[in-house]
């Protein structure tokens, strides 16, 4: 360490010693240097030093009006730190020294309030949270492990999440609420969505869902029309007839509608054919082509032929000369090596003969394979088509009888209603269950059962 280093590390401890002089020490440091004023009043964070996992009535700490009671299903973030002695070496004017606080990760963490009311902590073992305050679970903790281990601790528990409350019952659907602080059962179940406005509810999606459902027969009403359609026009091009819209066609549709769906799909049909056509007149223009160079090529295999045989009498004559002496061997080779020329010439030409013939025969079973393809393709979207036809059909028949069946049940009462509340509750004891009036306050868990009944006066119900 540098002499500036400690000239400023001296510095600050000079002055937090002297702040701590003036101010006093803090509300922990006082914790941790006078135990026995913990017994008698609170601290800083709401807890009191605690006796083994339990908590006195007489012991509890000052609470408010209405304070934060845990239940079954709480989850809890608990921290806890040991206190040790003369941690910085720092007097406090009454001559103790402040302590140094270590958390335990061994015993801090998540947990979650059990059925029987308990948590369980490591090196501590079971702790009772039934009925009591958040404030004084931190109390429960230290005297648990006073009772067990040497040493004091420091506990800090914080609230994570709490269960919702569930309401069921006669409700447009079942639903989850936050749960809050003072949450009534009224309040639980104007959020779900119950009391006057539940019938609303219920009429509102019986309405969406008629709409829905005729939203769907539309569309496969226009899908059938479309399917027809199509068949019409490839039945007729199969017959070669002129298409007209069939009356299951005009049934589903106007006659207007259904001419306009067939000279739709007629013309969709016709640019299909030009392009078949199209790719036609090229194959042709190709084998036309492939014809002419054939033509061609036989002329030069001909011309070749007779020059070769030409040639070859030459060399003949050529060479009887040459055994006679009368020819040098410049000029009797140099006609030799004109007939292997116009041999290779002539093989070529055969080649190339040969190869012309397989292209054009190819193409010839392309034209072929084209209008056997069209024909294959055209029966095969009739006979899809025609099974599509049926599923539409009966899709639409279905459809039809719900809406029928809808449309014809009764629609919900919009008389008055008196409503009545049936809470389960689960306790250490094990679930209780029980009438509850509107203003009765839920706890995280709960489950409100909302009944519903009609109104009476008297002994006669109101409808």
């Amino acid at each position: 360490m540098t002499i500036t280093h400690a000239y400023r590390f001296e510095m600050f401890a000079l002055t937090l010693a002297a702040g701590f002089a003036i101010a006093g020490p803090p509300a922990s440091v006082f914790a941790a240097e006078n135990p026995e004023a913990i017994d008698s009043q609170p601290i800083a964070d709401g807890t009191l030093s605690a006796k083994a996992g339990e908590i006195d009535d007489s012991e509890r700490s000052p609470l408010p009006t209405n304070p934060l009671l845990l239940t079954i299903g709480d989850q809890l973030k608990i921290t806890v730190f040991e206190a040790y002695g003369s941690g910085n070496g720092i007097e406090h004017p009454n001559g103790s020294a402040l302590p140094t606080l270590i958390e335990r990760p061994e015993l801090s963490g998540e947990y979650v309030v059990q059925q029987d009311g308990l948590i369980v902590l490591p090196l501590i073992g079971a702790i009772n949270t039934d009925g009591i305050a958040l404030v004084d679970l931190p109390k429960a903790i230290e005297r648990g492990f006073a009772a067990k281990r040497d040493g004091s601790i420091k506990a800090s528990v914080q609230l994570v999440d709490r269960q919702p409350v569930y309401v069921t019952g006669d409700i447009a659907a079942p639903a989850t609420v936050k749960h809050v602080p003072g949450m009534t059962v009224l309040q639980a179940a104007i959020l779900a969505g119950a009391g006057h406005g539940a019938e609303q509810l219920d009429l509102q999606s019986r309405r969406i869902e008629l709409a829905r459902e005729e939203e769907r027969l539309r569309q496969s009403t226009d899908r059938l029309g479309s399917l027809l359609a199509w068949d019409t026009v490839l039945k007729a091009e199969r017959d070669g007839s002129v298409p007209k819209a069939p009356s299951a066609l005009q049934a589903i549709t106007t006659p207007e509608q259904a001419d306009k769906l067939v000279d739709e799909v007629s013309r969709l049909r016709q640019l299909e054919r030009e392009q078949k056509e199209s790719e036609r007149a090229g194959l042709d223009r190709s084998i036309t082509a492939m014809q002419e160079e054939l033509t061609l090529l036989h002329g030069r295999l001909a011309e070749t032929q007779s020059w070769v045989g030409e040639l070859e009498a030459r060399v003949k004559k050529m060479q009887a000369v040459r055994q006679l002496g009368r020819m040098d061997n410049i000029t009797y080779f140099a006609a030799r090596n004109d007939l292997v020329v116009a041999k290779d010439r002539w093989e070529e030409t055969k080649t190339s003969i040969v190869r012309l013939e397989r292209d054009l025969t190819a193409t010839r079973q392309s034209i072929t394979q084209l209008q056997l393809d069209t024909v294959l393709k055209r029966e095969k979207a009739i006979r899809e088509g025609q099974e599509a036809i049926e599923q539409e059909t009966i899709t639409g028949a279905t459809i039809g009888r719900l809406l029928q069946q809808a449309m014809a049940a009764p629609l919900p009462s919009s008389g008055s209603k008196r409503q009545s509340y049936r809470l389960m509750r689960r306790s250490p004891s094990g679930l209780k269950e029980f009438d509850a009036d509107p203003m009765v306050e839920l706890r995280p868990g709960d489950v409100l059962e909302i009944l519903t009944a009609p109104a009476t006066i008297g002994n006669t119900a109101v409808n």
